[in-house]
């Protein structure tokens, strides 16, 4: 018989001996069950190990468990985040120099309304938005020298003054000499827009509010705080009209309005850095015994004395 007849028969199920093939091969597949001992062999799935079973099984419930947990999480209240920073973490108030005098600023604290320090004193702004900040040298010896706390813009003065880096605080300027040899920081003007109220730069008590003669022959009005717990400093403040406080009142920091900052009868060193005459208060801090003392009994000045004042103030 020809081979291709033998494999024709082959496709159709019928060998040469006359068996199907089906048959053939389940009797194949009988033989291969039967072990050796003449038995039939049970074919059973491999057994996975138990130990491989339970971690598959406690993996997958720590999945679910964490899919779970995520998906109803809020968010924390406000400041929860905030308590659980570590102290160290907290951005420290940079000192400007590093000058006795500029070390008195709290390093912990951080006040955009603080303008400058003395002595660890801190003065805040007499006014919310001040048209500028300006400091320059004052015109008595008497007047400490002042840390300026903010951004410095501008430094008319760079053979005495140094400035810090850049911290918490207004934006500042510094003012050009006059040769008063005196700290080119020892007194500042904080211009202020016009009939604003000036409020107090420290917390304490008011130990002086008079009329007096500025540079001895300008009308002027002063008033005079003894910080609260230090008693060795006063903070003095001129260029004011309106007065709304008097002697033995007790102000607060950036809270209790002293009065109106005055527009002096003549341009001021302060006026030509802003292009614009606006008024604006001076302010200096000094020994209490070193403070002027008040003379009830002297003599107003004249209006008519404005006039003839020093273009410096």
């Amino acid at each position: 018989m020809p081979v291709s007849d033998i494999r024709a028969l082959g496709r159709l199920g019928e060998p040469i001996t006359g068996r199907p093939a089906n048959r053939r091969r389940r009797g194949r597949r009988s033989r291969l069950a039967v072990r050796r001992g003449g038995g039939p062999h049970v074919f059973r799935r491999p057994r996975i190990p138990r130990l491989l079973t339970a971690l598959l099984l406690l993996t997958v419930v720590s999945l679910g468990w964490l899919g779970v947990a995520a998906g109803t999480q809020t968010d924390p209240p406000p400041g929860a985040a905030a308590a659980t920073v570590p102290a160290a973490a907290v951005p420290q108030r940079p000192q400007t120099d590093g000058r006795a005098s500029r070390a008195g600023a709290s390093a912990d604290a951080v006040d955009e309304s603080v303008f400058a320090a003395v002595d660890g004193l801190r003065l805040t702004l007499p006014h919310a938005a001040p048209e500028m900040v300006a400091f320059h040298e004052a015109s008595r010896a008497e007047a400490l020298e002042m840390s300026p706390q903010g951004a410095l813009v501008a430094n008319d003065n760079p053979t005495r003054f140094t400035p810090g880096p850049p911290g918490p605080g207004p934006d500042y300027t510094v003012l050009s000499s006059r040769g008063r040899a005196r700290p080119a920081a020892s007194a500042a003007d904080i211009v202020v827009p016009e009939g604003a109220a000036v409020l107090a730069p420290v917390t304490g008590r008011v130990v002086e509010a008079r009329e007096y003669a500025l540079y001895e022959r300008t009308r002027d009005w002063r008033i005079v705080i003894e910080p609260a717990d230090r008693s060795d400093l006063h903070v003095v403040l001129i260029h004011l009209e309106a007065l709304r406080v008097a002697v033995g009142d007790q102000v607060v920091a950036g809270e209790t309005p002293l009065a109106a900052a005055r527009l002096l009868p003549f341009a001021s060193h302060v006026d030509y850095a802003t292009g614009v005459r606006h008024p604006h208060t001076h302010i200096e801090v000094k020994a209490a015994e070193m403070s002027e003392p008040f003379d009830p009994n002297a003599p107003a000045v004249a209006p008519e004395a404005d006039a003839t004042a020093p273009p410096d103030a």
